[in-house]
């Protein structure tokens, strides 16, 4: 994928974070029924991935009241809003694009 194309992805997503964030907030949990069912499928303390995870904001939350979450987004403001919003989950700042397999 061309760098200069993610880059600016990435600028806009730290451009954005807040009212980013504040959209997340103040709309309902979507997916509750499917967090619920995979909650169901997986042991108490699984380990789970949040790829792209934002803020942390309902997502990541959610899944770290349940799971060992580890969160990755490759927008430094959306994780440091993540940082402040989900302190249980463990956060990066990485592009999934770059995850070893």
């Amino acid at each position: 994928m061309n760098r200069d194309f993610i880059q600016l992805v990435q600028q806009g997503y730290n451009q954005i974070a807040r009212d980013y964030l504040a959209w997340r907030e103040e709309e309902p949990l979507l997916f509750r029924a499917e967090l619920q069912d995979l909650a169901a499928r997986l042991p108490r303390d699984a380990a789970v991935l949040d790829a792209g995870c934002g803020a942390g904001v309902p997502f990541t939350l959610w899944l770290s009241e349940r799971f060992r979450v580890t969160g990755i987004d490759f927008s430094a403001e959306q994780i440091a809003l993540a940082r402040q919003h989900v302190p249980r989950a463990t956060l990066y700042q990485q592009d999934m694009l770059a995850l070893d397999s």
